[in-house]
């Protein structure tokens, strides 16, 4: 579904229905799009049209476009690289058995989360396992200059600066299992279901009513957040809301 920046639903239109599940729906540099679907599919719209690729059979969580390049990780410490132009993909044994759940930096700094406090790093020639991290089920990252964020289940939410982790504790009333991380204007948003927004900037750690969220998107100066039937654009300082119910006929669904 195609809906533009400032929420307009009178411009929301039906792009495509793919026979799949999908989620992590990103664009690379270029605008080409990609989209995880069930068991080790990636849909694309890279040749003018959506079409399917099978990555082997291990469930995928997240993909990170960089270039012709592309990075995938999964079930069982799975991780993946395909080259568009060569056509040729390879993926990763090394005795990493944790499921994997969220890629985000560079090519030659590329940071992967998940379950059991993992964190690895991809330095452009080989991956390697953070040290002395949290013992937690992370489930998001950010990779900054200054910094690398991770967070996850059960509130977990963590800093890696200076070659050394900080952690963030919440408050004692709020419950929360991260899912999604993003920042605008120096601030850090996660999105936690019914819990919030979770903000980091010069004030300190702080909550923010956000709604029924479970999954955002980086935006050109704001953050784009999904949940349930809502959508939302926020800006750092304000947060805009839709609802948005969907409902695609069969003869649609057919042609």
């Amino acid at each position: 579904i195609r809906i533009p920046p400032n929420l307009d639903r009178s411009e929301t239109q039906l792009e495509a229905v793919l026979p799949d599940y999908l989620e992590c729906l990103l664009s690379d540099a270029e605008g080409h799009r990609y989209a995880l679907g069930q068991q080790g599919r990636i849909w694309t719209d890279r040749l003018g049209h959506w079409s399917a690729l099978q990555i082997g059979d291990q469930p995928l969580h997240a993909l990170r476009p960089l270039g012709e390049v592309l990075f995938l990780a999964g079930q069982n410490g799975f991780r993946g690289r395909l080259d568009w132009v060569s056509q040729q993909s390879n993926g990763w044994k090394d005795g990493v058995e944790e499921d994997l759940y969220a890629i985000s930096g560079t090519r030659d700094q590329l940071w992967v989360v998940g379950d059991g406090g993992t964190v690895l790093r991809w330095d452009g020639n080989r991956w390697s396992r953070a040290q002395e991290t949290p013992q937690a089920n992370f489930r998001t990252v950010m990779a900054l200059r200054s910094a690398v964020w991770v967070a996850g289940e059960e509130g977990a939410f963590a800093s890696f600066a200076n070659q050394r982790w900080t952690e963030f504790t919440l408050e004692e009333n709020v419950h929360a299992s991260f899912t999604a991380l993003g920042a605008v204007n120096g601030q850090a948003f996660l999105t936690a279901g019914e819990a919030g927004l979770f903000r980091v900037g010069e004030e300190g750690p702080r909550w923010s009513d956000g709604g029924d969220f479970t999954r955002l998107t980086q935006g050109k100066g704001v953050l784009y957040l999904f949940g349930g039937k809502k959508l939302g654009v926020h800006t750092g300082d304000a947060l805009k809301t839709m609802e948005l119910a969907v409902q695609v006929e069969e003869k649609a669904a057919e042609s």
